[in-house]
């Protein structure tokens, strides 16, 4: 299962039908990770992370930009207290109440898979072996795990660009 960039606010924005879709995903992404394959679940998550910060971030933005009227001065702090002209109305609540608890539930995921990858990370030996070609954007990849006798071989291609190919699963 996939989330679209706007999967939060796409058909019927009712808050449990959001909570359900981003769950499934969520379970899928987990079920991944135990089995620790972290491409290109981790990055989508992590992409989706920031989609709905910056979601936030800018729907803040957009209201603190708006004019204040002055609501009440306050002579003990002396301050003057402003209320929003522009308050959320159903969906916008709706919407934020969404993001919040999208926010929260993938950022234990995200932790779940960056231990991964620190272990991955920590666990990996990279060395040449044999000749070094002078050209080290392809080649092969020799990888054994631990004692084991069988060696697995993957061809890579370093590019400047990535491409994922829509409806192809990965």
């Amino acid at each position: 299962m996939t989330l679209s960039e706007t999967w939060f606010m796409e058909g019927y924005i009712d808050f449990e039908l959001q909570q359900y879709r981003l769950l499934a995903y969520l379970k899928e992404v987990k079920q991944c990770f135990n089995e620790t394959k972290l491409y290109p679940q981790l990055a989508d998550i992590v992409h989706h992370y920031n989609n709905l910060n910056e979601f936030r971030n800018n729907k803040r933005f957009l209201q603190d930009q708006f004019p204040h009227k002055l609501s009440m001065i306050n002579t003990q702090k002396l301050e003057l207290v402003y209320e929003r002209m522009l308050a959320d109305n159903e969906l916008m609540q709706e919407l934020e109440q969404i993001t919040i608890f999208a926010l929260e539930e993938m950022k234990g995921t995200i932790s779940e898979g960056a231990e991964i990858y620190d272990f991955v990370e920590k666990q990996l030996q990279i060395e040449p072996v044999g000749i070094v070609p002078l050209y080290k954007n392809e080649g092969y990849v020799f990888i054994r795990y631990g004692n084991f006798r069988e060696v697995r071989i993957y061809s890579y291609s370093i590019t400047l660009f990535e491409l994922r190919m829509p409806g192809i699963k990965d």
